[in-house]
């Protein structure tokens, strides 16, 4: 007995799924290998740059905190400036440390997805041939199904790829 998703029969799925392996098993050097340099110089050059930019930033602002008490013990400054220029730099400084933790957290998610590539590329690599569906296989690499008609489906994979497959009737 076969579940149906979408009209989309199980045992469809299963042949799907073990002919887009096969493919990545046989081009993976074309399609695998290059994305995943591409992916890990992308992630990690644009990242840094960012965050040292923020860095920089959060520095500059705890100087002119700095000189803005300064100004203040003086008697330069009056207070309600004071208290509005310290706040308004309070504020930027927040926002830069959140922008900061989303970089981070988008850094985080980018090798994720890099490491889940490399295991990919890494099984493919050393597979010959799928000798039919694998359920352990696909709990790796698959993160969701797709179905786009009841020909053609996608496979989400946990490295952020979606590859379509076209199926039989």
């Amino acid at each position: 007995m076969y579940k149906l998703v979408l009209n989309v029969r199980e045992d469809r799925i299963y042949q799907a799924f073990v002919i887009m392996i096969e493919k990545l098993i046989y081009g993976n050097k074309y399609i695998l290998k290059p994305l995943l340099q591409e992916l890990k110089v992308m992630s990690h050059a644009d990242n840094l740059t960012q965050t040292q930019d923020i860095e920089l930033k959060v520095e500059k602002n705890k100087e002119k905190l700095q000189v803005l008490t300064s100004l203040m013990t003086k008697g330069y400054l009056e207070p309600g400036l004071y208290n509005k220029q310290n706040n308004e730099l309070h504020l930027e400084t927040a926002k830069l440390k959140a922008q900061k933790e989303a970089l981070y957290y988008s850094i985080t998610g980018s090798m994720s997805k890099v490491s889940e590539l490399d295991k990919l590329l890494k099984y493919v690599a050393k597979t010959k041939k799928l000798e039919g569906f694998d359920e352990e296989v696909f709990n790796w690499f698959v993160d969701k199904i797709i179905v786009f008609t009841p020909t053609e489906i996608g496979f989400s994979l946990k490295c952020g790829l979606v590859l379509k497959e076209r199926m039989e009737r």
